[in-house]
């Protein structure tokens, strides 16, 4: 895993952890739902499962394939819908639904170079 991939996840874990309101529940001066300053913001790279995807943007699970298998993406986000968005090196957000959960993990697997820095997330 390179470290740019590794840096997103515990970035993503950790704030999902801190929105989730974990810590000590008994704890007088601890917030359940933290302000937090990130520079992650709603529809960027970074912000995966925010943005209304419009019908135009929605490709078929072979469509999406494709897209990744040719390197055209460059971060992929999965959610347990099965829902899948793509934001494309063009700039683009493409959404698709995966056959089965994490079907598009053994995709990535299969490209090989052209996905070696993809950004993944999972929900």
């Amino acid at each position: 895993m390179t470290n740019k991939r590794f840096i997103f996840l515990v970035v993503l874990a950790a704030t999902l952890a801190l929105l989730s309101g974990c810590g000590d529940k008994n704890d007088p001066t601890a917030t359940t739902k933290p302000e937090l300053e990130s520079p992650l913001t709603p529809g960027t790279m970074g912000y995966p499962f925010d943005s209304p995807i419009s019908p135009e943007a929605v490709v078929s699970w072979e469509e999406a394939e494709a897209l990744i298998l040719s390197g055209q993406v460059e971060q992929v986000a999965q959610a347990h819908s099965l829902e899948v968005t793509l934001y494309l090196r063009d700039g683009r957000q493409l959404s698709t639904t995966e056959p089965k959960i994490d079907e598009v993990f053994d995709v990535i697997g299969r490209c090989g170079e052209p996905c070696a820095d993809m950004i993944l997330a999972t929900e």
